[in-house]
């Protein structure tokens, strides 16, 4: 799926290690992903509203260099979106650049369960 978004560039061994030392980091990765997903918050256990959206937003200086830009993806654990760099591609198409602050724990709330990987429900941890 993340080499799909990152179009023809993709991942490199290195960039697969960083992602998945930070989907384990302390023991927060059962929730991370879904964080991002609207209606997910620390109170309902990261548990997102249907159907499954996410939010993006921008800023006056997202779009400072040309082919480049600099969005902001919202997280229900977090209390500032996080940012994401896209990049446009020859086609014209834009794809994930920099996603590194989305797959940090750093400033994530633990679920209301206090994070324990046992106690959330539906969420498989990384053996």
């Amino acid at each position: 799926m993340f080499n799909y978004l990152r179009g023809p560039n993709p991942m490199s061994a290195s960039d697969i290690s960083f992602l998945s030392e930070r989907m384990a980091q302390n023991g927060k990765s059962p929730f991370l992903g879904t964080s991002y997903l609207n209606g997910a918050t620390p109170q309902n256990d990261y548990a997102p509203s249907e159907p499954y959206t996410v939010t993006v937003s921008e800023n006056p200086y997202s779009y400072e260099v040309q082919g480049v830009a600099k969005l902001f993806v919202k997280s229900g654990g977090g209390d500032s979106p996080r940012a994401i760099a896209m990049r446009q591609a020859k086609d014209g198409k834009w794809y994930c650049g920099n996603t590194a602050r989305c797959f940090s724990t750093y400033g994530s709330r633990n679920p209301q369960t206090h994070g324990r990987p046992e106690d959330l429900r539906g969420y498989r941890s990384h053996d």
